[in-house]
């Protein structure tokens, strides 16, 4: 069994708290970390027990996701880890309600990371939305990655009028996406 798994199934025997002490101790490159396993492994925990320790290993997963994301230079692999973020986040909101006052559980702020990110992007992705085909493949994939991001937003069962209004027009191109 190599070190990274050894330090996995030690960690992951802690409580969330524990882990979290951990994680701030370290940087994402530590070679003897299995960092996607414990975002994984935290998740996973995070999704089949109960309310207060759920959300404690939803905020281990989230932050080690985080990390991730600000160390990599491959940048589908970091979206894609703030997009897994993001979907732990929605599945916690879903599964105990929305919270202003805690940073997992905060719909608008779900929001805010896709309309920040594609802010005054609407119109041009609407028009390049009907002729994606004919696209350079650089941009299918940019566009690959909005649909990916609305799925989060889609998944959201709490949600005020005024943020589900905010991404109203994206939801309608939705389909037309590739």
């Amino acid at each position: 069994m190599s070190s990274a798994a050894e330090l996995l199934d030690q960690l992951v025997l802690l409580a969330p708290a524990n882990v979290e002490d951990w994680l701030r101790e370290r940087a994402p490159s530590s070679a003897e970390s299995n960092w996607l396993g414990l975002a994984e492994v935290a998740g996973q925990e995070a999704m089949r027990i109960e309310e207060k320790t759920a959300l404690d290993w939803a905020r281990v997963s989230i932050a080690v996701r985080e990390l991730i994301a600000k160390t990599t230079d491959d940048k589908s692999y970091r979206q894609n880890q703030v997009r897994n973020a993001m979907t732990l986040r929605v599945a916690m909101i879903n599964r105990f309600g929305p919270a202003i006052d805690d940073p997992v559980r905060d719909s608008a702020s779900i929001y805010r990371w896709f309309l920040d990110r594609h802010s005054g992007q609407l119109d041009r992705a609407n028009s390049d939305s009907s002729r994606w085909q004919s696209l350079s493949i650089e941009r299918i994939r940019e566009l690959r990655q909005i649909k990916n991001e609305l799925i989060v937003l889609r998944d959201l069962q709490h949600s005020s009028e005024a943020e589900a209004a905010e991404v109203h027009g994206w939801m309608e191109i939705w389909p037309r996406l590739p």
